[in-house]
């Protein structure tokens, strides 16, 4: 038997992709013209059967059996056996991306919560300096002349000598006076 080889036998024109007044013109130029129109099943390329369909005429052309109902139960077993692989795979992906998008929701919680630890810290230091100041201020005014020389000098390399009365004064215009 000779090799199987796909020809170019018909021309098919679908009727939707015609407008309205080109059906008419069409068909009686294929009747005035002695055209004979076919019943057939028309397959179109971008169809999944259509591969499927040239293989089986393929078969009936080459002298081969058709497909058995053996064969066809091999492929429905073989393409549900695909179809639970990729079920499976789609519900481990859904799963790695639900756990990452709650690891995004908790860094995203922990992050705030440090910036917030970062505020707190940055107002707390601002509170220690601020009394600090006032402690070298006061040293500084002649009060407490006792203190350790070696601690105040370490309080200086913090921060400088500040009035505390003046540093911890509420701003204008909202302020507790």
């Amino acid at each position: 038997m000779s090799e199987f080889k796909r020809e170019e036998r018909y021309i098919v024109v679908k009727l939707k992709h015609l407008a309205g007044l080109q059906v008419a013109p069409l068909r009686n130029f294929l009747r005035e013209n002695r055209v004979p129109t076919l019943d057939c099943v028309v397959v179109e390329q971008d169809w999944p059967e259509y591969e499927e369909v040239w293989r089986s005429i393929e078969r009936r052309m080459t002298g081969q059996p058709a497909v058995s109902a053996a064969e066809e139960l091999d492929a429905v077993r073989h393409w549900r056996s695909k179809h639970t692989q990729a079920i499976r795979e789609r519900g481990a992906l859904q799963a790695l991306l639900t756990a990452a998008d709650e690891m995004a929701d908790h860094n995203a919680r922990v992050s705030a919560i440090a910036v917030e630890d970062v505020l707190l810290l940055q107002k707390r230091a601002d509170v220690l300096e601020t009394a600090l100041a006032g402690m070298l201020f006061a040293f500084d005014d002649g009060v407490g002349r006792d203190w350790s020389a070696t601690l105040l000098d370490f309080a200086r390399t913090l921060t400088p000598a500040k009035e505390f009365k003046v540093a911890l004064k509420p701003a204008e215009g909202g302020g507790d006076e």
